[in-house]
């Protein structure tokens, strides 16, 4: 998603936070460390697939 919107990943946890606040659900470090989960996950099967270098998946593991 954040090729698809030319932002930053902290950028865009912010702003998927702000949606869920507004919807009503609660922001949680619950909500948070489950979302840290699944972008690991996702991070980790994108380097796994070649579909992104170490080093980018270095910064974008940092950045959680």
């Amino acid at each position: 998603m954040e090729e698809e919107l030319g932002i930053s990943y902290p950028t865009l946890k912010n702003r998927f936070n702000e949606i869920l606040s507004v919807l009503g659900y609660d922001s949680s470090n619950e909500v948070d460390a489950e979302f840290a989960k699944n972008e690991r996950m996702e991070i980790l099967h994108s380097l796994e697939d070649g579909a992104i270098e170490p080093n980018e998946a270095e910064l974008r593991l940092r950045e959680l």
